[in-house]
Order: C-alpha cells, then structure tokens, then sequence
C-alpha cells in the first residue's frame, strides 16, 4: 500500500514538473513578448528625439516666418513710396521734355542751356533708379514667394510624419495593451492553477502520512521534494510580477510619448496658420505691385485674371512694344531699363538655380538616407515576421507533442481524472496559438506599410530627378536671354553713336546760330552807321545844291563791303 501511495505520488510529482515547464514555457513567451515591447519603446524614443528636433528646426522656421512677415510689410510701404515717386518722376521728365522740344523748334529765341540738360539728365537717372528699386522688390518678392513654398512643402511632410507617427503610437498602444491583458490573465492562471495543486498535494500527503504512516526517510524526502517545487514556483511567480511591474512602466513611457506627440501636433498647428496668414499678404502685395504697375505704364492694359508669373512677363512684352515706338532719347531710357531687368533675371535665375540646386542634393540625400532606414525597417520586420514564424512552428510541434501525449494519458489515465486538465492546457496552448498567429499577421501588415513607404520614397525621387531636368532646361532658357542681352548692348552702342552725332549736330547748329546773331547785329550796327551817314549826307546836300554825285559814291561802297 506504502509504495502505491509513493507511486501516486511520484505520479503527482510528474504532473507538477509537466506544470513547471508549461510555467517556463509561458515564460519564455513572456520574455519574447518583452523584448518586443523594448525594441518598440527603443523605436518610439528614436522617433521622439526626430520629432522633437523637428519641433526646433520648425520654431526656428516660425521666427523666420514672423521676420518674413514684418520684412513684406516694410516692402509693401516702400514699394508704394517708390510707385508714387517714379509716376511723378515720370511726369515730370515728359513736361520737361516737351519744352526741350518746343525750345530747339525756336531758334530765333534763346539758346538751349546746359543746365536744363544736366537736370534732365539727373531725372533720367533718378527714374533708372527707382525702376532698378522696382525690380529688386519684385525680386525680393519672389524669393519670398520660393521660401514660403518651400516651408509649404516641410509643412506637409511634417504633418505625413506625424499621422504615421500617430498611427504607429496607437498600434503600440493597442499591442502594449494586448500584452499586458494577457501576461496578467496567463499570471492569474498560472497562481491559481499552482495554488490548486499545491494544496491538493499536500492535503493528500498529510492524510496518507497520517492513515498508513511509513517510512520516515520516504517522507522527509518527499517533503523536501515539496518544498523545493513551492520555492520554485514562488520564484518565478515574482519573476511574472516583476514583468507586469515593467510593463506597467512601458506604458508610462507610451503615454509621455503619446502627450509629447501632441504638443508637436499643436505647434504644427500654429505654424500652419502663420503660412496661410504669410500667403494672404503676399496676395495682397502682388495686387498692389500690379496697380503700382498698371500706375507706371498706364498704356499697358492686360487681362487681370492671368496668374501673377505670367501676368508680369505679358507686361514686360507689352513695355518692350511701347519702348518701341517712343522717341530715341525715350527708347534709349528704355534700353537702359530693359538692360537692368535682364541682367537681375538672369541674377536671380542664376541663385534660383543655385538654390534649386542645392536643395536637390539635399532632398536626394535624404531620400537615400530615408530609404535606407526604410529597408533597413523592413529587414527588421522581416526578421521579426521570421521570428514569429519559427515561435508559430515550436507553439505547433509542442501542440503536436501535448496531443500525442494526451491521447497516451487519455489511455493510462483515464482513472485518475487528468484528461480535463489536459484538455485545459491544449486550449491554453491554442490560444496562445492563435494570439501567436495574430501577431504574425499585424506584423505581415506592418511589413505591407513599410514595403508602400519605400515605394513612395521611390517615387518622391523619380519627381525629384524630373525637377532636375526642368532646372536644367531653365538654365538653358537664361543662356538665351543672355545671348539676346549681348545683341541689346550692341544695339545700345549703336544708338548711342546715333545720340553722340546728334548732339554733336546739335552744337555745331547753336554754334552757327550764335554766329548768324552776331553777323545780323553787326549788320544792324552797319545799317545804323550808314543811314545817319546818308542823312548828314543828304543835309549837306540840301545846302551845297549840286555836289550830292561824288558824296554818294563812297556810301554805295561803304554798303557794298557791308553787305559783303
């Protein structure tokens, strides 16, 4: 009887030991599942500091937008200062140059002063130089302009980053979660299940020690067996509670994750409404450039629904056709004028291709560096989804192992009542089997994103490489507005030659006046000498009687080397 009780007993020890590895192979999950959750708060930490230097370089970007912002309205006022002063200069030159006009017409009146023609010039240049203040304004708009679509384009690809980064939060979230529920239900199980049997081995060793007795060495030993199966279940159930204490923790660390997130999310927000307040005033200011515009050149009239890039080159095409048909002195202001827009075009096409330039490499590299971290995401997932898998394998070969072994207990221990609890362990392993092939699909779908963000980082750089080749183009179109700069000065060269032997004419023709003025005073002087030597002549007649012939002979020379 003694050693059918052991025999039970030993059985019993058996069954515990099967329960110690189920114990540690829960365990083993646990810690599989633990490491997990470490390298997604590694993941979030790393996506964090990105985020928050983000957060830097976008309030840095904000103080940028607000000095943006005070420079457009200085402009603004000075653009409309210089708009007033180049229409009234503009006046002014035509006044005075229509009294030019009406003065070298009269030549029998006074003679053309230099200083009407130095101020005249002094105007030309001073309307050179506001036109020149012009087009620095318009390019100093434009720059603006590229500035604020490129925080646009930074803008959008902030708030793409955020919503993956708020999506990826919610998983880790919901994954923490998962996990948590799980380990402490498995804890729960776990504590019950060993309690139950504990105490059932127990009650059963002291009633059979105390009905039958037997050996004392038998028992110590068993008891001793006992003690050791308690400490090590204790032990490992403070391992489980220490688990649950760093779980707890990691979702401490989500949740600050989760408030810091938002905070950018806010600051995001804030930034978006500075670029929209930025956009309206530059509408404004492009309105008013165009009636600044329109006020300069009243002649040009063009259709005001035209985009602002092209409204501005169908007004300088249609400025080119007025110069054309001014006067020279006019068109040679104009050419002046032309000359200076040409050469700040080609200035600011050849920054706008540095800047362009620049950029491109800059977005090229991080696209690389973007779709290395991609792939190497995705070999992490990968390895990550081979992990499951291979857990997925063991979870059902020791699935294929309980059945074996429940069908050989379900033979020998049938008597004994054991096919419950094996059937109890076969549910908790295909749960956990299906939890396992859970896993394995989120991590299949997480895999597919990564797979769709490496395309798209793709794609990004074929657009990036087609920019460059329109950049290029660009750059061939300044060459030619260089070329067609070169054959302007030419023509400017050549009228002014033309203006040279005009005002050299001009001289020579005041020069020949002044001289006709002085013959025809001389002459006046000459014809009033004669007529009061012909009166003391003819007085001198009238009393002398006949001698009037030989007296007036000399007269008729004197008058003859006069006239000569």
């Amino acid at each position: 009887m003694f050693l059918k009780q052991f025999e039970e007993v030993s059985a019993k020890n058996v069954i515990l030991l099967k329960d110690i590895q189920v114990l540690n192979d829960t365990k083993a999950a646990l810690e599989l599942s633990k490491k997990t959750l470490e390298e997604k708060l590694h993941n979030e930490e790393k996506r964090v500091a990105d985020l928050e230097a983000q957060i830097k370089q976008y309030s840095s970007s904000a103080a940028t937008i607000n000095q943006l912002q005070s420079e457009i309205k200085n402009l603004q006022k000075e653009n409309e200062r210089l708009a007033e002063q180049l229409v009234s200069t503009k006046e002014r030159v035509a006044g005075d140059g229509q009294e030019v006009i009406h003065q070298n017409g009269e030549l029998n009146g006074k003679p053309q002063d230099s200083d009407l023609l130095k101020s005249l010039e002094d105007k030309e240049n001073q309307l050179k130089e506001k036109e020149t203040q012009l087009v620095k304004l318009n390019e100093e708009i434009n720059k603006l302009k590229a500035k604020i679509s490129i925080l646009d384009e930074e803008t959008e690809m902030q708030k793409k980053k955020n919503n993956e980064l708020r999506e990826k939060n919610w998983k880790a979230m919901d994954a923490l979660k998962a996990a948590e529920e799980s380990a402490e239900q498995k804890i729960k199980e776990i504590q019950t299940a060993a309690d139950k049997k504990l105490s059932q081995v127990q009650k059963e060793l002291e009633e059979k020690l105390k009905s039958k007795g037997g050996n004392q060495s038998s028992s110590s030993e068993l008891s001793e067996k006992l003690t050791k199966v308690e400490a090590e279940l204790a032990k490992r159930l403070s391992d489980y509670n220490s688990e649950v204490d760093k779980n707890k923790k990691l979702t401490a660390e989500v949740d600050k994750l989760s408030t810091e997130r938002k905070n950018a999310e806010s600051r995001l927000a804030q930034m978006e409404e500075s670029v929209e307040n930025l956009k309206h005033q530059i509408k404004e200011y492009q309105l008013r450039t165009r009636e600044c515009l329109q006020r300069i050149h009243p002649e040009v009239s063009i259709d005001s629904s035209l985009p602002y890039e092209s409204w501005i080159a169908e007004f300088e095409k249609q400025v080119d056709l007025v110069v054309q048909t001014t006067s020279s002195s006019a068109s040679e202001v104009e050419y002046n004028k032309l000359k200076d827009l040409l050469e700040e075009k080609s200035k600011e096409l050849s920054e706008k291709e540095k800047h362009f330039s620049q950029v491109l490499s800059e977005t090229e590299s991080m696209l690389h560096s973007l779709q290395n971290t991609a792939e190497e995401k995705e070999k992490q997932w990968q390895e990550r989804l081979n992990e499951k898998e291979l857990q997925l394998q063991q979870l059902k070969t020791e699935r294929d192992s309980l059945t074996a072994e429940k069908e050989t207990l379900q033979s020998t221990f049938q008597q004994m009542g054991q096919l419950e609890e094996l059937q109890e362990k076969l549910k908790e392993l295909q749960s956990t089997l299906e939890s396992a092939e859970n896993e394995k699909s989120h991590v299949e779908q997480k895999y597919e994103e990564v797979h769709k963000n490496c395309i798209n980082l793709r794609d990004q750089l074929e657009n990036k490489e087609k920019q460059i080749l329109e950049l290029q183009k660009e750059k061939k179109s300044v060459e030619h507005l260089q070329q067609e700069v070169e054959d302007l000065k030419s023509k400017l060269e050549k009228e002014k030659k033309i203006s040279k032997d005009f005002s050299s004419q001009m001289i020579r023709l005041n020069s020949l006046v002044k001289i006709g003025q002085d013959s025809l005073v001389a002459e006046q002087e000459m014809v009033k000498k004669l007529k009061s030597q012909l009166e003391a002549q003819q007085a001198a007649a009238t009393t002398n009687g006949g001698t009037t012939v030989p007296v007036s002979t000399p007269v008729a020379t004197e008058d003859a080397s006069a006239k000569k």
